[in-house]
């Protein structure tokens, strides 16, 4: 009779502690952290609504493992309007890629956030899907354009990504918006000295989802107790984009961007890219970054000076100044470097407006 009051007792302690943990997970655990740990669980993808959005540009959510970029794109996410924009391919685009006629013609777009356009919800609001509508207004022959652009991703990623699907989308023209990122590996370790080589073991770290699943305990599905314990345990850099390859809190840019930036690595990336697009005979069109962060402008000019001189017509190479092209006007970056959905409007009616004077 004891033992079975002691099990009876038990029993009510165990489901008394559940009902209260289930009570603060669904009441008190970050609305974050929630969806955070139902996707690692069950690879079940919430929709984000208007109020997340800002949490839904940077998490590994949107993102998915990749073994030669890092990451790509997840094609499980849905923007705050419920709409998939990533194909099975990782490309932002809301359907496959189709044959295109002989007739047609297909412009791949390479580079970072600013070419994914992380700020834009809409696909049909990203200046490279602007660009194909302007082109499309102006010619005769039909064009389509691909986003391959990706958070966080230098020319070296964008270089690696088109070199796995250059020959199976046959692009007629590939343009390149790189800058920032190119310089994020230079500002990373607290090591002394210069002439410390660029950490791309850290800028291309993979986002190990499946390292992060194992890191929960397996009684999270079937407990709340240990949800709210496994929630507890989460830190950002379990979900965070960013903090695989922004440096660390005590690093100071400045002085590691002066000591150790090595423009000739950088050019080299470039170079790289030119020599894929031009071993495929397939033009290459780069342009010039608008950044207007104080602590990197100079660093990106100089990137952009460099970016001018890779204009060689012999090559296939052709330079867009967008730099200087774009107005100085507020309203079409969201913070120093993104555009806005008036900003992609722009970029995309200069682009089709150079493409169009260069027939």
């Amino acid at each position: 009779m004891e033992f079975l009051f002691i099990v009876i007792s038990i029993i009510i302690v165990a489901v008394g502690l559940e009902l209260c943990a289930y009570i603060l997970y669904n009441t008190k655990a970050p609305l974050e952290r929630r969806r955070i740990l139902e996707y690692f669980i069950n690879s079940k993808l919430k929709p984000f609504n208007r109020s997340s959005q800002e949490f839904s540009q940077s998490n590994v959510l949107r993102y998915s493992e990749n073994p030669f970029t890092g990451w790509s794109l997840n094609p499980k996410f849905e923007n705050i309007h419920g709409q998939k924009i990533h194909n099975t391919l990782g490309f932002r685009s809301s359907e496959e890629f189709p044959h295109l006629p002989s007739s047609a013609a297909r412009i791949y777009c390479a580079g970072g956030s600013t070419t994914y356009c992380t700020d834009i919800e809409k696909n049909e609001e990203t200046w490279p899907h602007l660009l194909g509508e302007y082109i499309n207004l102006q010619s005769t022959t039909q064009v389509q354009v691909i986003n391959g652009g990706g958070g966080g991703f230098n020319t070296f990623q964008s270089y690696i990504r088109l070199s796995a699907y250059i020959d199976q989308l046959q692009p007629n023209l590939v343009i390149v918006y790189h800058a920032k990122n190119d310089l994020n590996a230079f500002s990373h370790d607290t090591i002394d000295g210069e002439n410390v080589l660029p950490d791309y073991s850290n800028s291309m770290k993979c986002l190990n989802i499946q390292d992060m699943r194992y890191r929960i305990t397996r009684l999270a599905n079937i407990s709340y107790v240990f949800k709210l314990w496994a929630i507890k345990t989460l830190k950002p850099a379990n979900f965070s984009l960013s903090s695989t390859y922004h440096c660390p809190e005590e690093t100071n840019i400045v002085d590691n961007l002066a000591d150790r930036l090595d423009y000739s690595i950088v050019n080299t990336m470039h170079k790289n890219m030119i020599s894929l697009c031009k071993s495929r005979n397939i033009p290459v069109l780069y342009m010039t970054q608008r950044v207007i962060d104080p602590i990197w402008e100079p660093y990106i000019q100089h990137v952009n000076t460099l970016i001018r001189s890779l204009h060689d017509p012999d090559q296939n190479c052709y330079v867009f100044d967008l730099d200087e092209m774009m107005p100085h006007d507020s309203t079409l970056l969201v913070d120093k470097m993104h555009f806005t959905a008036k900003g992609c409007h722009t970029v995309a009616k200069h682009i089709a407006r150079y493409l169009n004077d260069s027939h």
